[in-house]
């Protein structure tokens, strides 16, 4: 079984505290080399705005300042790695931009404000691709199943919303779809999942293995292209979808290993196609938030020596 060591995460550390993103270089150093969280809670205020939302870019993709769901999504994911309890002012204010931006009509929120279009951004973050022709969410779950796992996971109780409600109300969605789900809205039920009770857990996972295995690739020739490969939805070897997918994960881990760049980083598989400026710097940060990713993912299947 191939594995990476410290050396490998020293390289990585190095490359990207020169090239990258201060953000990504504190969680490598905290979640790896005994670096401290409050370095990375001192770089995630920079991107949390007035309302409480996050913003300023902290999804690459797209360089609006103001706050959205998905970049909020993105913080409360970096807020668990690093331990954050309910009481933390970042959790806190977070929630209430959560609180402030539910759409109790659909039962979820909007992924980005229509002001999205006015800044550089990939052309899948185009509002008008998120957004049915009556101007509902196109994909409920993506983030929404993800947001409300997070809100499991603090254990708060909305006050603009019921959580058990609106949980219920996401579940039904997943087990009523016909067709193949999209596939980033699949990763978010994922998210989810993990969060849930047994009660909910239970009623969901059958579904989302039907799902998962129509919608993995497991063509390795693919792999350097962006398409949803088995790490995406195995999260370890206790998970429940490892079993189905033992093998073809394990050759996934292996392919990981192998195409990781000689400064220790891996980089995004995708590009925007336009706005090369802002795109040149996306890539960097990209390739920080990747390079994290990655190493966690190593960890995650005892594929690190350390």
């Amino acid at each position: 079984m191939r594995k990476l060591g410290i050396l490998e995460i020293k390289n990585a550390q190095n490359t990207l505290e020169k090239e990258c993103r201060l953000l990504e270089a504190a969680r490598l150093s905290f979640l790896f080399l005994g670096g401290s969280k409050e370095a990375v809670i001192s770089d995630l205020r920079s991107f949390q705005n007035a309302d409480g939302g996050l913003g300023k870019a902290l999804e690459p993709d797209f360089r609006l300042p103001s706050s959205s769901a998905i970049a909020t999504s993105f913080a409360l994911d970096i807020f668990v790695e690093v331990g954050m309890d309910s009481g933390h002012d970042l959790v806190i204010e977070a929630v209430r931009y959560l609180e402030d931006t539910f759409d109790p009509s659909q039962g979820t929120w909007y992924i980005v404000p229509k002001e999205v279009d006015a800044y550089p951004r990939a052309a899948w973050w185009n509002y008008d691709g998120w957004v049915n022709e009556d101007s509902t969410v196109a994909y409920p779950g993506n983030p929404g199943a993800e947001l409300l796992g997070y809100l499991w996971h603090f254990k708060i109780e909305p006050d603009t919303f019921d959580l058990e409600e609106a949980t219920e109300r996401m579940i039904k969605r997943l087990l009523n779809f016909k067709g193949h789900m999209e596939v980033h809205e699949l990763y978010s039920y994922l998210r989810m999942y993990e969060f849930l009770s047994s009660y909910y857990q239970d009623r969901m996972r059958e579904i989302l293995v039907r799902q998962s295995l129509d919608l993995v690739n497991k063509d390795p020739s693919k792999w350097d292209t962006y398409v949803p490969q088995p790490v995406n939805f195995v999260k370890d070897r206790n998970f429940f979808l490892y079993p189905p997918l033992a093998d073809v994960t394990e050759m996934n881990l292996d392919y990981i290993i192998e195409t990781m760049r000689s400064d220790g980083t891996w980089e995004p598989t995708w590009h925007w196609g336009r706005f090369p400026e802002e795109w040149e710097k996306a890539k960097l940060e990209w390739k920080g938030v990747e390079t994290v990713k990655k190493m966690k993912i190593m960890r995650a299947f005892d594929r690190l020596n350390i």
